[in-house]
């Protein structure tokens, strides 16, 4: 599509609501019918080579240990994300608790 172009979308029942349907909103067996404009096209963020970031003797191979490590990495990353905006959204006790939970050996 180009910008500003006008386009229908056809969705059949199969692929929507099915013949259960939307409760009295949208009947059973129904095709949606989509009207759409692209309005502006974006660039998206740089593509990322994940397999150079887990391959860090530079071997072109990857290991079960440089596999392991990244996913530790990955795994810590995401847990450090979620805790600050936990604690920017004042939920320090559900923090505390939910790292109880998971930080307590098993």
């Amino acid at each position: 599509m180009c910008v500003g172009e006008k386009r229908q979308l056809i969705v059949p029942p199969d692929l929507g609501y099915g013949e259960q349907g939307a409760g009295e909103v949208i009947p059973g067996g129904a095709t949606l019918y989509f009207d759409i404009e692209l309005l502006k096209v974006e660039s998206g963020p740089p593509p990322v080579n994940v397999f150079k970031q887990i391959d860090n003797d530079n071997d072109a191979m990857l290991s079960r240990e440089e596999l392991s490590n990244y996913l530790k990495q990955q795994v810590s990353s995401k847990l450090s994300q979620e805790i600050t905006f936990l604690f920017s959204q004042g939920c320090r006790k559900v923090i505390i608790a939910w790292l109880a939970y998971r930080v307590a050996p098993t």
